[in-house]
């Protein structure tokens, strides 16, 4: 604790095993307040070799200045994973104490696990000795140098008693006083294997930038050259400098080489490459970000089945996934990188321009692309042929002015197209002896475009076109060039070298500044605009035909630039600095290291223990939404229905950052899976690539339970707490707490099972509720609930979106449609829609119909929907009721059609629910331009407003009666309240309101509560909280109500009462009081009276508030509160607290007493 506090500026890592999943919580809840501490959590299968072999490799990926062990001697931690150096050196420091160290002196070792930390500790780089004494014995007797040993207290201060945080700063002074800054990682003085892969080049022999950097390299290694086919290259020059061998004799060789470096590019011959980089990592020179190309023209191979597919759906998503299938290859290409399973497969990553840095940290996050290198391709000065040579090899004049345009750099021909028209526009294609020359083969399309537009143009006898040449012409050609034009539809590594062959060959260079152009200025290159036009071309090259002296201030810059920035040897230094630099990072050599261990069945154990531990980077972070139960079964209920179309919103448009992946689990084994198959058919698309893997989840990925999984998730519970301690956020939606408010009305398994779902969702970090209501009951929950966390849990809301015009309605009408809509229409008709269930108010609203058509007023009562549980008495009563067909309607089987005409019949929506999570009848009753006469909840407030009319929160049908009557005299009136106005979401926008609550803590609307766990010696109960008993009363939402039965309302919990002051608080309504009523609390099995309130006669309605102050002088482990009511009791019980005083607030005032109150504080 004293580092914490005295850390300054300083990063604190601390590390602990996942085995004790019971530490991270309350560490992180204590480290929370500190930013620049923060917990870190390793894996491994069990303790031993390979345990400590993750656990260093781990702690090494951290990449720390120190590792500082508090107890590598003490007896307490004989079985932690704890060692020094047995897989790479870290600088490490002890901290040593006396009593501990007492047992390891000579003639004290007895056990291996002594003789093993003592291995370990003389490891360590430094010593941090306790006192004077454990420092000797440190030097004496184990032999460290007295500089490596260092004290942190005399003795006159352990004799005064050690002030922790002084010790904590002299702890922090040491580790910097040795601490040695990192170095550049140097290139070793002997000569490494360096296997350096290629792509299987077009011509005859290898590309010069890559002949350039092997001629520079192998002044640090011994390289070797892979390729696919090494038979039809000429060797001659890479004899010089190394080896050329093909892929299959690498693979076999493999094992042999220290090094290894893959040319990554978009194209064709780049798809074994991919290959091998999976089986034997190395380092890449990544030449094109872009690697969609080569990842489609395998994806239907069968050594690369899916490859492309797999790639998006890694780095994109599904939604990349869904663009390769329905709007086809070509744009998918140019919009998705698909290089992530590169990325991820390669020890290190080379780029050669700072666009390719930009999109790495576009498309995988701030970040991804600082541990890359930047190293600028590599070129000689062209000098190996003179210009007069050149230009007699291939048969040019002298003298003539030689405008060249050399292949590769243009997508699709468009633009050598234009090259052709401005040059056939400017005065230059009429000159004797100038000449328009593209060089080089060009696909089969553009090729054939190009001939047939040169036959046409009037120029063409000063046009050629070389068609596919051998490098040496190729080099005549740079070399005889006086302007090459070289102009890409987008920057890429193919068009940049080859501007790099044209400036170090001496031309004066044009190019077009598209995205990821090399870096030039206007001293080296004439830049046009991106999308040249014909008479900007043709303007440039009149300007240097005629600029003789420019383009030879051109032709110097150039060579400049390639002498300062570009030249191979300045280059390959870089590259064997960044290779020694990515071969340092020795956490990827840990299976090497676990494969020389005998692991027999725990291999699969330490292999999963070494991915969570290691996850791949880059990596966009996931977004884990639970479908479990549509895996399974999709019920098409309304809480699916919300499921599909958050979960659709998201698989479209997913939040910035994160690839949404649904993911499902079973009751019988631990952990998820990863959806799939059920996602690509959810989506329509082909899933013949998609596997249901085991999902890994890492620091920083979400995981969200959008559906109700009320046995599924407790049995995930485990699982779901590991996630949690590595730094994955969790998250529930709570669509309400029905089944507690109103346990009556559902099927009695139904409380304890949904209790059991609550108590494990509250450990997760967010809760989001399905409208302010329900956030509102969960927090109310908490606070009586008061479950223990360590950490404090955000509790959020947002709204449903209204999916009013449904993708595919039902239709048809029964044949008896029309004389009911006539029916309907002929009176004023009001409407119920939805599943008949006891809480919905079905029974209440019929018998208040009854009253009225008692009464003599005509309206009609239409229920639609169908039968719910526990309702059979109320829906034979509806089906055999006199008034059904005539103005009572039964609709159980209605289509959406019938619905709609329904709808447009009715003049009223009832909502009559006594509890609801949202309310989207109220909704789609605005939609069809319907008034609503609703229930008096808070919920149907938040969603309908003013927008609505009301009736009071009671069950009795006479209230229901009255409101019906005011309701019909202001609409006959025209008076009624409209709800037209009533505003409600899209499900787009519902999605983001979800997010923003998960993600953000509800920053953007301010939604979210941060609740706490306060004092367990603090109780609080709902009066109808099930903790504890009746003898008499009965249970509706929050309350618990006296029945006219003598007996106790309530009473228990027996928990426990520490020695201590509490006030005792029961809140509520009454109606009735006789006098012979009390409260008590008591324990000993009620032998023990703590507190007595005996009450008096009360006969005005009013609220209640009973209690006072409960003196405990000795513990109680069954504390009981009892309330006991007469026969003509009436009243009701809200809430009852119990919570504990400070020790200094033993006597307090009673509470002043308020109005038609009956208010009563008492001490025992």
């Amino acid at each position: 604790m004293g580092l914490v506090r005295s850390q300054s500026q300083r990063e604190i890592i601390v590390v602990l095993n996942a085995h004790f999943v019971e530490a991270v919580e309350p560490l992180r809840a204590w480290l929370d307040s500190t930013p620049s501490c923060r917990v870190a959590v390793w894996s491994a299968p069990a303790s031993g070799l390979a345990a400590e072999l993750l656990r260093e490799a781990y702690i090494a990926s951290l990449e720390p200045d120190w590792v500082l062990l508090p107890s590598l001697l003490d007896d307490d931690a004989r079985d932690a994973v704890a060692s020094i150096g047995r897989f790479h050196a870290q600088p490490t420091a002890v901290l040593l104490r006396e009593p501990a160290l007492a047992n390891f002196l000579p003639g004290f070792v007895s056990q291996r696990w002594q003789q093993r930390r003592l291995d370990d500790l003389r490891r360590a780089d430094l010593v941090l000795a306790q006192s004077p004494a454990a420092a000797s014995m440190a030097i004496d007797f184990l032999g460290f140098e007295d500089e490596r040993v260092s004290t942190l207290a005399d003795q006159d201060e352990l004799n005064a008693g050690s002030d922790w945080d002084l010790v904590a700063l002299r702890v922090w002074a040491e580790l910097e006083r040795f601490h040695q800054p990192r170095m550049r990682h140097q290139v070793r003085g002997e000569r490494l294997r360096l296997a350096y892969v290629l792509p299987q080049p077009l011509r005859q022999e290898l590309p010069g930038q890559d002949m350039d950097l092997i001629r520079e390299l192998a002044r640090w290694y011994e390289v070797d050259v892979i390729v696919k086919v090494p038979q039809v290259l000429n060797g001659d020059d890479i004899g010089v400098h190394g080896g050329l061998l093909s892929i299959d004799e690498f693979r076999y060789s493999a094992a042999g080489y220290h090094r290894v470096l893959y040319s990554v590019a978009d194209t064709d011959g780049c798809a074994p490459i991919l290959d091998l980089l999976r089986e034997f990592p190395g380092a890449i020179v990544l030449r094109d970000f872009f690697l969609a190309g080569v990842q489609e023209q395998t994806d239907a191979t069968p050594l690369r089945p899916h490859a492309w597919t797999r790639a998006l759906a890694l780095a994109h998503g599904y939604p990349a996934v869904a663009e390769r299938h329905r709007a086809g290859g070509t744009r998918t290409v140019a919009t998705y990188p698909a290089n992530l399973p590169v990325l991820q497969d390669a020890l290190g990553v080379i780029v050669q321009d700072r666009r390719s840095l930009a999109l790495a940290d576009h498309w995988y996050g701030t970040g991804t692309s600082r541990d890359w290198e930047l190293i600028a391709p590599v070129r000689w000065q062209e000098r190996s042929v003179g210009r007069s040579a050149a230009r007699a090899a291939l048969g040019l004049d002298p003298g003539a002015l030689v405008v060249s345009a050399f292949a590769g750099a243009d997508d699709d021909g468009e633009l050598a197209l234009r090259l052709l028209a401005a040059w056939q526009a400017s005065p230059l294609s009429g000159q004797e002896g100038g000449c328009l020359v593209f060089v080089g083969a060009q696909t089969d399309e553009c090729a054939g475009r190009l001939r047939r537009a040169v036959l046409q143009a009037s120029c063409r006898a000063h046009v050629m076109m070389t068609g596919r040449i051998t490098s040496g012409e190729h080099r005549n050609w740079l070399v005889a060039t006086d302007i090459a034009v070289q102009l890409q539809s987008s920057g890429s590594a193919k068009g940049n070298e080859a501007i790099l062959d044209c400036l170090s060959a001496g031309a004066a260079t044009v190019v077009n500044a598209v995205d990821g152009l090399i870096a030039l200025d206007d001293q080296v290159a004439l830049q046009l605009p991106a999308d040249v036009s014909q008479e900007q071309l043709a303007g440039a090259l009149v300007d240097l035909s005629i600029g003789g002296a420019r383009r030879r201030t051109m032709v110097e810059a150039a060579w400049r630039l390639i002498q300062n920035r570009h030249h191979p040897r300045r280059g390959a230094q870089r590259y064997a600095e960044a290779l020694e630099r990515f071969y340092a990072r020795m956490h990827h050599r840990v299976p090497h290291h676990l494969a020389a261990l005998d692991l027999e069945g725990d291999l699969a154990a330490v292999a999963v223990a070494y991915n969570r531990n290691h996850p791949p980077a880059p990596r966009p972070r996931q977004l884990l939404f639970d479908v479990s139960e549509m895996v399974q079964r999709d019920a098409r209920t309304g809480i699916q229905r919300v499921v599909r179309a958050i979960l659709s919103e998201w698989l479209h448009s997913p939040p910035e950052g994160y690839v949404v992946e649904p993911v499902y689990a079973t009751t019988d084994r631990q952990g998820f899976r990863y959806a799939r198959r059920y996602t690509t058919g959810y989506l329509g698309i082909p899933g013949d690539w998609a596997d249901d893997e085991a999902v890994e989840a890492w620091e920083g990925d979400v995981f969200v339970a959008v559906d109700l999984q009320p046995v599924l998730l407790p049995a995930q519970a485990l699982t779901l707490r590991d996630w949690r301690n590595r730094g994955v956020r969790t998250a529930a939606v709570i669509y309400d707490l029905l089944p507690l408010l109103l346990a009556d009305h559902f099927p009695p398994s139904t409380y304890g099972t949904f209790l059991d779902w609550l108590k494990t969702v509250v450990q997760l970090d967010v809760l989001v509720g399905g409208s302010k209501a329900v956030a509102d009951d969960i927090l109310d929950w908490l606070q009586t609930m008061n479950p223990v966390r360590s950490r404090p849990l955000s509790v959020g809301w947002y709204h449903n979106g209204a999916d009013i015009d449904q993708s595919e309605p039902s239709g048809g009408l029964p044949n008896d449609a029309d004389a009911v809509l006539q029916q309907l229409h002929s009176r004023p008709s009001f409407l119920m829609v939805g599943t008949i269930e006891p809480r919905k108010g079905h029974a209440q609203v019929l018998a208040g119909f009854e009253q009225l058509w008692r009464d003599g007023t005509d309206a009609n009562l239409v229920i639609v929907g169908k039968e719910g549980w526990m309702v059979h008495e109320l829906m034979t009563a509806l089906r055999g009721h006199p008034q059904l067909r005539q103005r009572l309607f039964l609709l159980e089987g209605a289509s959406d059609e019938y619905l709609e005409a329904i709808y447009g019949a009715c003049a009223c929506l009832i909502a009559a629910s006594e509890g609801e999570g949202f309310g989207l009848p109220l909704i789609e009753a605005a939609h069809h331009h319907l008034a609503i006469l609703a229930r008096d909840i808070p919920v149907f407030r938040e969603v309908a407003g003013e927008h609505a009319s009301y009736f009071p929160d009671e069950t009795d049908a006479t209230v229901l009666a009255l409101a019906l009557r005011d309701w019909l005299e202001s609409y006959n009136a025209g008076q009624h309240i409209r709800s037209e106005g009533l505003r409600y979401l899209t499900w787009r926008e519902s999605a983001r309101q979800l997010w923003d609550a998960i993600h953000n803590g509800g920053r953007d609307g301010g939604r979210n509560v941060h609740w706490s766990t306060r004092s367990q010696d603090d109780y609080v109960f709902w009066g109808s909280d099930r903790r504890l008993n009746t003898t008499c009363g009965t249970r509706r939402q929050r309350d618990i109500s006296t029945t006219g039965t003598r007996g106790f309302l309530f009473f228990g919990p027996y928990q426990k009462l520490r020695i201590g002051t509490y006030r005792l608080t029961v809140t509520g309504w009454i109606g009735h009081m006789t006098g012979d009523e009390y409260l008590d609390v008591c324990g000993a099995a009620g032998s023990r009276t703590l507190f007595r309130q005996d009450l008096v006669a009360e006969a005005s309605a009013g609220t209640l508030e009973l209690g006072g102050l409960v003196v405990v002088d000795e513990e109680v482990d069954d504390f009981e509160i009892r309330f006991f009511v007469t026969e003509d009791t009436r009243c009701s019980v809200a809430a009852i607290r119990v919570e504990r005083l400070p020790d200094v607030a033993r006597v307090e005032a009673p509470v002043s007493g308020r109005a038609n109150s009956l208010q009563l504080m008492a001490s025992a």
